[in-house]
């Protein structure tokens, strides 16, 4: 019998470079995301970890009262720590699944590269990095767990009734989880079971709770400018009077015209053309991945309509342009809906992880392109195109 030793010297070499390769990769990955970007918790943000439900249900306020219930004070050092988890959790989930796409041929520096960009791009973690503070990182942690949950459950009643339970917390801590990543979800459901009358029920539920945090999460206990007063006198000026007025809610109408207003300038429109100049190489190889996809699902009959989850998952955080003007933010939840959604693909579907891998090799020069560009420009931002330290 063979000691653990023996058997450890017996292992190929490359076992081992590709995993010190995977760990320096993700190593420079952190290190230029850190170095190259200049991010805080702005007072906007660490206002929302004010909001819990003391005396009142609000919108947002589910971050704040567990922090309540658990005895913490909130104050913008514990913020920042917090934070700083939560995006460090996030940075390993998503270096691990991108990592098994590299797992599958290891060998295929085309795939290495793919990590890369997946690792590196403006969209992905810089993004999450330089909107510290945000509790788009903690939703997007527990999408990802949904994900996994979906494809890895047997029984249809249990991935529905987590999924759903996920969702109930996702939208609690944020409502705009609802364009973010509830079609996706909705989605996965239904051609992993095809089972039409749960992903019913569990869009009704989703609107009635999105509907209730929307209506019934409005501050009533004081009018907004008495809550405000009553926060500065305990937080100072780190608390934002903008987050404050908020929580008062703003019609529809009232909601779209004030972004309308607020992007319609010179500016903004300048910046959605540079980082559409800056990602031209990015949107190729997307709509080649998306084409080469969508012709391989349709060759087969009863396949997992992969193509129509990528679109989805791409453009429902886009329906969020209108209602809000952090328009960089939703393009960047959007592109990376699409990629993780690529990666979980092809680790479920050799014949389509074969399709890529094809179209990753006779796309290297855009994907070097996106690479480099991405890298230069720096991340995207909220309201700014990019965002650097440099």
């Amino acid at each position: 019998m063979k000691s653990k030793f023996s058997e450890w010297l017996s292992r190929p070499v490359a076992t081992y470079y590709d995993k010190w390769k995977f760990l320096f990769l993700i190593s420079f990955a952190y290190l230029f995301i850190y170095f190259s970007v200049q991010s805080e918790i702005s007072d906007f943000r660490f206002t929302h970890f004010l909001f819990n439900y003391e005396y009142e249900f609000l919108k947002r306020g589910l971050v704040g009262e567990i922090w309540r219930l658990a005895g913490v004070s909130v104050t913008p050092e514990r913020v920042a720590v917090f934070s700083l988890l939560s995006f460090g959790a996030l940075f390993v989930l998503m270096a691990g699944l991108f990592y098994q796409i590299v797992r599958l041929e290891p060998d295929r520096k085309v795939l290495w590269l793919f990590f890369c960009l997946l690792m590196t791009h403006s969209a992905f973690m810089p993004h999450f990095y330089v909107d510290l503070g945000r509790f788009d990182t903690q939703n997007y942690f527990l999408f990802l767990i949904a994900i996994f949950l979906i494809f890895k459950l047997e029984s249809h009643f249990l991935a529905h009734l987590l999924t759903g339970l996920l969702l109930a917390v996702m939208l609690l801590i944020h409502e705009a989880v609802f364009f973010m990543f509830f079609p996706t979800l909705a989605l996965l459901l239904y051609f992993r079971f095809k089972c039409v009358f749960s992903v019913g029920l569990l869009s009704v539920i989703t609107v009635y709770i999105t509907y209730a945090a929307g209506t019934y999460g409005q501050i009533q206990y004081l009018d907004p400018v008495s809550w405000y007063e009553s926060l500065t006198q305990v937080y100072g000026e780190s608390v934002s009077q903008y987050a404050v007025n908020i929580m008062d809610g703003r019609g529809l109408i009232e909601n779209i015209a004030t972004t309308f207003e607020r992007s319609l300038a010179w500016d903004r429109f300048a910046k959605h053309i540079s980082m559409i100049l800056i990602f031209w190489p990015f949107y190729l190889l997307m709509w080649r991945v998306w084409k080469g996809v969508k012709l391989k699902v349709q060759e087969t009959e009863g396949r997992f309509h992969w193509h129509i989850v990528l679109f989805v998952a791409l453009v429902s955080p886009l329906a969020l342009y209108p209602l809000g003007h952090d328009h960089f933010r939703w393009w960047a939840i959007g592109l990376t809906n699409f990629w993780v959604l690529v990666v979980v693909m092809c680790i479920k579907d050799r014949i389509l992880f074969g399709q890529v891998k094809n179209i990753l090799e006779s796309s290297k020069k855009a994907l070097i392109w996106a690479i480099g560009l991405s890298i230069l420009a720096g991340p995207l931002g909220t309201t700014s195109a990019f965002v650097r330290r440099l």
